[in-house]
C-alpha cells in the first residue's frame, strides 16, 4: 500500500476559507471509507490497533465520541464489548455507519456539546481524529470524564497540534474543490494539564513524526519540499488515559 500516494491532499498548506466539521464531514461521508492511501487514516489505524490492544473490551460499555462511519468498530466488536455508542457532528458521517452497523445506537452531536452525556456510564470512551474540531476543549473533557465511572480508560488521537501550528490542514475533494476543514490548535501540555485536573492519569502517549523512515513514501510523490518543511515535525499522536479511583 502507497501510505503517502497523493499526500499534498491530506497534509497540506491551504489558504481557502475553512468549513465547519459538520459541514464538511456530510460532504466527505460518500467517499470517507473508500481512503486506503488517506496517510493520516493509515497512521490513526496503526496508532489505535496497538493502544486498543492493550486496553481491555469485553463485556465493557465503550463511548466512541467522533465515530464518524465506525472505522474502529468491528475490531472492537469483535473483541465483545457490553454496549457500544457512537456520537458525531455528521448525521451523514452516522447513516453510513448504520449501513455497516445497522443495529449501532449513535446520537448527533449539536455544536459540540456534551452536556448530553450520561453519568458514570462508560468503561472506556475512545475519540480518534476529533479533539482539533472542538472549540472549548475545557468543558468537552469535562463532561467526558463526568461520564467515565473510576477506572475507566480514555483513548485520545489527533492530528498533531504542531503540525496544524505549522499550517497542516484536513483536505479533501468534493464535487471537484478542495475542502479544508476548520481546526483549532490544542497543545499537548494543554490537553494534559485539563486531564490531569480531571483526575485523568497518563498511561501511554506516542507520536509519530515526519523523518527518513518515511523519506521515500515523499520521494515517490515528489513532494521532498513538503518533506522537508516537515522534517521533524509530529503529524499524529495518541494518549492513553486512565480515570482515577480516587472519591473527592
Amino acid at each position: 500500500m502507497r501510505l503517502f500516494q497523493n499526500l499534498r491532499r491530506y497534509l497540506a498548506f491551504s489558504v481557502k476559507e475553512e468549513t465547519p466539521a459538520p459541514m464538511a464531514y456530510d460532504l466527505w461521508a460518500g467517499q470517507y471509507d473508500n481512503q486506503p492511501d488517506n496517510l493520516m487514516l493509515v497512521l490513526d489505524e496503526q496508532l489505535v490497533s496497538a493502544f486498543i490492544g492493550k486496553i481491555p473490551i469485553e463485556s465493557r460499555i465503550i463511548a466512541d465520541i467522533g465515530c464518524g462511519t465506525g472505522r474502529h468498530w468491528q475490531k472492537i466488536m469483535d473483541r465483545g464489548p457490553a454496549r457500544l455508542v457512537g456520537y458525531d457532528v455528521s448525521a451523514n458521517m452516522l447513516r453510513r455507519l448504520h449501513e455497516k452497523f445497522p443495529q449501532a445506537a449513535t446520537q448527533l452531536i449539536q455544536e459540540n456539546n456534551f452536556d448530553f452525556l450520561p453519568d458514570n456510564a462508560f468503561d472506556l470512551l475512545l475519540s480518534t481524529l476529533t479533539i482539533a474540531h472542538i472549540r472549548d476543549l475545557g468543558p468537552a473533557l469535562s463532561n467526558w470524564s463526568r461520564s467515565m465511572r473510576p477506572g475507566a480508560d480514555l483513548l485520545i488521537t489527533d492530528f498533531h497540534p504542531k503540525a496544524l501550528a505549522k499550517g497542516a490542514k484536513r483536505c479533501f475533494l468534493a464535487g471537484g474543490q478542495q475542502v479544508t476543514i476548520l481546526n483549532f490548535v490544542h497543545p499537548i501540555e494543554h490537553i494534559e494539564k485539563i486531564c490531569k485536573s480531571l483526575q485523568l492519569e497518563m498511561i501511554r502517549k506516542e507520536e509519530i513524526c515526519t523523518d527518513e523512515l518515511v523519506k521515500s513514501f515523499y520521494e515517490k510523490q515528489n513532494a521532498l519540499e513538503l518533506y522537508n518543511d516537515y522534517y521533524g515535525t509530529p503529524i499524529i499522536y495518541a494518549l492513553h488515559l486512565k480515570k482515577s479511583y480516587a472519591v473527592n
